[in-house]
């Protein structure tokens, strides 16, 4: 699963691709709307990681699903994005604001 920001600037999203193309296009589904977007985003491949920059308008606490594939439509990767401002995230909580004793 990839966390990242819920705002509508550039970030990254790297993942681990079954195999290179220079182009690629993502899939991104709402799980919370049933909503999807499909973006075409240029895509470095590096020691088996894919890093593509991505913008998307991720709402906090938005769950999505992801597919990325080549120009031929052929399956690289299928993956989560959970969308959350806290930044520490081994110490997340869906309530920030309440106190743990």
């Amino acid at each position: 699963m990839n966390v990242l920001q819920p705002i509508s600037t550039a970030q990254n999203l790297i993942f681990i691709p079954r195999f290179d193309a220079p182009t690629v296009s993502i899939e991104i589904r709402d799980e919370e709307t049933d909503t999807s977007e499909t973006l075409t985003i240029s895509a470095i491949y590096d020691n088996g990681y894919m890093t593509v920059e991505i913008e998307y308008p991720f709402k906090e606490a938005g769950n999505y699903t992801y597919e990325v594939s080549d120009l031929s439509e052929r399956l690289m990767y299928r993956g989560k994005i959970f969308s959350t401002a806290q930044t520490d995230l081994q110490n997340y909580r869906t309530n920030p604001d309440f106190l743990y004793v």
